[in-house]
């Protein structure tokens, strides 16, 4: 397995993955941010017990 890539951008994470792997990714998450249709969104907040 080869090193986490290097961080270029603040939104940039460590990823293991290598970069044609990433940009099918991004692709894919585009493609589906394209179709979806405008509409509520869920959030989902998790807690821990106190």
């Amino acid at each position: 397995m080869s090193s986490p890539s290097q961080h270029t951008a603040p939104t940039d994470v460590e990823t293991y993955a290598d970069p044609q792997r990433q940009r099918r990714y991004i692709a894919a998450m585009k493609r589906i941010a394209s179709e979806r249709q405008p509409g509520p969104v869920r959030v989902y907040l998790t807690v821990a017990p106190a």
